[in-house]
């Protein structure tokens, strides 16, 4: 009896574990589009001093991650929402890339 008891109090223990790992938190986009605030508050990343050629530096800022052995640099705008404009990436085979 006590055996019993005891298997249900685990599976129950798992069941409520598990309802709160599957609870998250929806963040909104302004039209689809992913801002600044809600990709800081969400990506790992690193903030970029100086943007790659071809990114305008009086008009949008940039930020570094590393993901399956590629780096990214998102670009943002800094006006408004600070809405995401581009995404470039490049493999890391051959080292960290020169800006």
């Amino acid at each position: 009896m006590k055996l019993a008891v005891f298997h249900s109090l685990g599976l129950a223990m798992l069941i409520s574990t598990g309802a709160v790992v599957v609870q998250v938190e929806q963040v909104e986009t302004v039209d689809g589009r992913m801002t600044y605030s809600h990709f800081a508050q969400t990506v790992e990343h690193a903030d970029l001093a100086v943007c790659p050629s071809g990114v305008d530096p009086e008009t949008q800022f940039c930020r570094r991650t590393v993901a399956a052995e590629r780096g990214h640099v998102f670009v943002f705008d800094l006006e408004g929402d600070q809405v995401l404009w581009a995404i470039r990436s490049n493999d890391l085979a051959g080292g960290r890339p020169a800006f």
